[in-house]
């Protein structure tokens, strides 16, 4: 859920996908063309890895790294 007020996030949700090679297949990295998007995202990702930190086996703060 997003509040209707979050409209650049919105539209970061929307717009922001992932590179592509010349055939259109995605590969790895964020397609960052557009200087307007991904910071927001960017930014609710940390927030949500510091309150919500994943967690390793006996509890260790980590995990599996996430490419």
């Amino acid at each position: 859920m997003l509040h209707p007020r979050c409209k650049e996030l919105a539209k970061d949700f929307a717009q922001v996908a992932w590179k592509a090679d010349p055939h259109g297949n995605p590969i790895s990295g964020l397609d960052k063309s557009d200087p307007m998007r991904t910071h927001l995202s960017d930014a609710l990702g940390y927030y949500i890895a510091r309150e919500f930190p994943m967690k390793g086996k006996r509890d260790e703060i980590g995990g599996p790294a996430i490419v």
